[in-house]
This record gives C-alpha cells, structure tokens and sequence, in this order.
C-alpha cells in the first residue's frame, strides 16, 4: 500500500471508532480517535475534514457538559477554517452545533438565532436531511419559550418533509 491508502485507511478507521464509541457513550476513546482523526486531517491538510473533524469535537465536549469549550471550538476554531474553505454545508453545521450549544446552555435567544441560521443555509443548499434536524431543534426552544402557534407551524413542515423518507427522524417529530 502507498502511503496515501494507509493514511486514508487510517482516516476512516478513526472516524468510525470515534463514532462507534461515542455512540457507546464512551466519550475518552471517542475523543482519542477523533484527536488521531484531528492530526490526521492536519497531517494531510484536508480543512474539510478538520472542520467536521471539530464539529464532532465539541459534540463530545458537550455530552461531557462542558459548554464553554464546545462553544469555543466552533466559534473559535471550526468557523474560522471553514470561513477560509467557503463551505456552506460545514457552514450550516457549525451553526447547527452551536444552536445545541445553546440550548443545553439554556440561552434559547441565541439557540434559536444559530437553530435559524442552520435552516437558512439547509433551505438555500437543499440539505433536507439537516433542514429536519434545524426545525425539529428549532421548534423546541420555541416550545421552551412558550411560542407554540411557531413551534407548531416548524412541525407541519418536518411532517411534510418525512413523508419524503428520513424516517430516522420520525421519532423525533413524535417526540417534539
């Protein structure tokens, strides 16, 4: 094998036993393999990589309930890499963890405005899979701020898009 497959294997065995651990809710081996994917990403200058790479970072950060540093790895590092890719789809992303970086803050005003900007980027990429997921998060901090008449009109339009597949978040629309 060429270096560039043992690098690339090596990539996706990362990111797959970063997934499959946090999945597991081990969070210290998640964050060891995602660290790995992190040096790897930077070893082989794929911002793209590096940028999801720290989306999931903070994602851990903040299962661990550390808020601060999840905030922080977005707004101070994902964001400013991604600013110099151009890409609105990590774009959308970024904005979508912050909005859950928010909300598990309890600052719903700035939730809501991240959850908002989120929908608006996967309205304008037709990233429908990523729309569900801003107006199901958005529709519940409109539930937490007591704007029902909203949360509910967030919710007609997730049921409309379910019935075009993404039964993945089906259970999430019942819930909400």
């Amino acid at each position: 094998l060429g270096v560039n497959n043992v690098i690339d294997n090596r990539i996706i065995i990362h990111k797959n036993l970063a997934r499959l651990y946090y999945s597991q809710n081990n969070l210290i081996k998640a964050s060891i393999n995602n660290e790995l994917l992190i040096m790897d990403a930077k070893q082989t200058s794929n911002n793209q990589l590096l940028v999801s790479s720290l989306i999931f970072k903070a994602n851990i950060l903040l299962k661990k309930g550390e808020i601060k540093q999840a905030e922080n790895m977005i707004l101070k590092t994902a964001l400013l890499i991604n600013n110099g890719l151009n890409g609105k789809k990590k774009e959308q992303a970024c904005y979508l963890q912050l909005g859950k970086v928010y909300l598990q803050a309890k600052k719903n005003t700035e939730a809501k405005w991240f959850f908002i900007q989120s929908l608006t980027l996967s309205n304008q990429l037709n990233l429908n899979e990523q729309n569900i997921e801003s107006l199901l998060l958005l529709s519940k901090v409109k539930n937490i701020i007591k704007d029902y008449s909203l949360a509910l009109s967030d919710l007609i339009i997730v049921k409309n898009l379910l019935e075009n597949g993404y039964s993945i978040y089906q259970d999430d629309y019942k819930l909400q």
